[in-house]
């Protein structure tokens, strides 16, 4: 575009700030509200180089990326198609991408954005806003070819990586350790080892070397072991007879070309850190790179960017270190306090903060600065992140707290406290407020929805976990539950009293009594199949549906062998009919998990 750079600095004659560009949104007829004097001064910031903000919770940091990205079309330092935002999901990135859009438009309508220097016609005003994962991935489909990596595929879902590791564990016979634990765990923990690995950026044999180190330090630790070194030194060997599997998932994985998410990450670092002319090939496509949710970003994909982006290239990260929760995953708070030195960039970083709150009332922003200054405290903080403020003319808020005996008590209370402000004479229908409940486990969820929904208040779970509570769903996990899981008694019967089958408590409780009684009679037959295979007779073939010996799905499956009243006639008839179909839905389950899902949907 236009705009020389000089410097490390934009040259405007002319600036076009971000009062005139709110201004000129309000004549094109859209709502805009004027920044603050902490966002302007971002907005408008002439520094053409590494950028780095930190912004509290609720202060309006998606707001003021989108206002940048105006501020620098409007004033010709780029074009829309110049710019790179990242983002963690896609809901964000579609929120984020759309917001710029339509304010582009209105600033396009009314005059405010120049043209195109290369065609003289009007700016294109698409804008690249993506995830971290689907940029890595598009990265990696361009250039893997060239390392060896066909990426070329749709990534991996979880539930596709876990059947695929799921196999890998059934039928793995290179083990250094015994694994003392079901293939369930086995398959968590490779999945979890393997994610781990990718994510900060270290080598199986770096993670082999450390823990054989680490075992040798246990088992020469002198005397009899206490319970603590005994634990250890079991772990220690089962992460090595696992790292054996995570070696194996990834040669399969790279063979067949079908990564995970994780998978992607790490192989795009290695990539762009392998090939620096990548870096000149996106560098070539983006002239302003932003990152949101910063404190976020694993080491793989620091690696990832800062290779592509770094040595003073004009990137914005803004994030807040308070907000760090995925520890687990290779990020950290102090992900932010490394920023100049990953990007190498010391000396060169802008630094800006954003402490004004848009969400809170004044007695909930006191009492959330308190916990955090006290967590700082108590368990050190990397980053010091200033007290956030409240928003001009904000209500004092309410605070409460309560104490309760059981979740169902606990529920009432919340639906109780909304249900006085929802019903409150003093709203009209169209003015009532909104309230949020935040849950630390799902586990509550059930409850609190049900103790809502009792008082006629419209609810709404958010997420996959409310996806989780849509009855129809639940009864298609149910089913998948009862045909894969034999000792699965709650999905079993959440499908039994449910409206297909709508079984009444008498013929259940028969079905409990027969299943019992051929759990007698199967124990019997264990023992007389044992003796004849001592005595050299030969054993029978165990068939599929043996794993249900002894459950009420096998009860399911010999309904025909009760005795004559043992259930109502049609309490039988719909028990035969069930059970065929449950039957022949277990044998077909060998395909794919959308296969089954949507055999357990039909």
């Amino acid at each position: 575009m236009s705009a020389p750079i000089v410097n490390g600095k934009i040259e405007l004659e002319q600036e076009r700030d971000a009062l005139f560009i709110a201004k000129k949104i309000k004549d094109a007829g859209g709502k805009y509200i004027e920044p603050t004097a902490a966002q302007s001064q971002i907005i408008n910031s002439k520094h053409w180089g590494p950028t780095l903000v930190i912004a509290g919770a609720g202060s309006g940091k998606t707001e003021t990326m989108s206002q940048r990205v105006l501020w620098l079309v409007a004033n010709g330092v780029v074009k829309p198609s110049e710019i790179l935002g990242l983002t963690f999901t896609r809901k964000a990135a579609g929120e984020l991408a759309t917001r710029i859009r339509k304010r582009l438009r209105q600033l396009q309508s009314v005059g405010a954005l120049p043209m195109d220097p290369d065609t003289g016609q009007s700016l294109d005003l698409t804008v690249d806003v993506s995830t971290y994962h689907s940029y890595a991935g598009k990265v990696l489909g361009e250039h893997g070819i060239r390392m060896g990596i066909d990426a070329q595929a749709a990534p991996l879902g979880e539930a596709a990586a876990w059947m695929l590791d799921q196999n890998l564990v059934l039928n793995f016979d290179r083990q250094e350790y015994e694994l003392k634990h079901a293939a369930d765990w086995v398959i968590q923990k490779l999945h979890s080892l393997a994610s781990q690995i990718g994510e900060h950026g270290v080598s199986v044999e770096d993670v082999r070397g450390v823990t054989r180190d680490l075992l040798a330090k246990f088992e020469a630790i002198p005397g009899p072991s206490n319970n603590d070194v005994a634990e250890c030194i079991v772990m220690l060997r089962q992460r090595l007879a696992i790292l054996h599997m995570v070696d194996e998932s990834r040669r399969l994985r790279t063979i067949e070309g079908r990564f995970s998410f994780d998978d992607q990450m790490s192989m795009a670092a290695s990539l762009v850190n392998e090939l620096p002319d990548v870096a000149e090939i996106e560098r070539g496509k983006y002239k302003v790179v932003l990152l949101d949710e910063y404190q976020d970003t694993s080491q793989s994909q620091i690696r990832f960017l800062s290779a592509l982006f770094g040595d003073g290239y004009p990137v914005t990260a803004v994030g807040d270190p308070n907000q760090a929760i995925y520890g687990w995953r290779g990020a950290s708070s102090g992900t932010m306090n490394q920023f100049e030195n990953d990007f190498n960039a010391v000396g060169q970083v802008e630094k800006f903060d954003l402490l004004t709150s848009w969400r809170n009332d004044r007695k909930i922003l006191e009492f959330s600065n308190a916990i955090v200054a006290e967590a700082g405290e108590r368990f050190g903080a990397s980053v010091t992140v200033k007290a956030l403020e409240a928003k001009p003319h904000v209500g004092e808020g309410e605070l409460k707290c309560g104490r309760y005996l059981t979740r169902t008590e606990e529920a009432d209370a919340i639906a109780e406290y909304i249900a006085k402000k929802w019903f409150d004479p003093k709203h009209e229908e169209q003015e009532r407020p909104t309230f949020s409940v935040l849950v630390r486990s799902k586990k509550y969820i059930p409850e609190i929805e049900n103790a809502l929904r009792e008082k006629s208040i419209p609810t709404e779970v958010v997420g996959l976990a409310g996806l989780m509570h849509v009855p129809e769903v639940a009864d298609i996990i149910a089913l998948l539950r009862s045909a894969t899981d034999p000792n699965a008694g709650t999905a079993l019967a959440r499908i039994l009293i449910g409206p297909r089958l709508a079984l009444g408590a008498k013929d259940l409780r028969a079905l409990g009594r027969f299943a019992r009684k051929l759990t007698d009679s199967s124990q019997m037959g264990r023992s007389s199949t044992l003796e004849k295979i001592l005595a050299g007779g030969a054993p029978s073939t165990m068939e599929g549906d043996d794993f249900a010996v002894g459950s009420i799905i096998e009860a399911l499956d010999r309904i025909s062998e009760a005795a004559p009243g043992t259930f109502s006639e049609e309490g039988a008839a719909r028990f035969t009919e069930f059970g065929a179909e449950l039957k022949e839905f277990r044998r077909n389950l060998g395909g794919s998990i959308v296969d089954a899902v949507i055999e357990a949907e039909r």
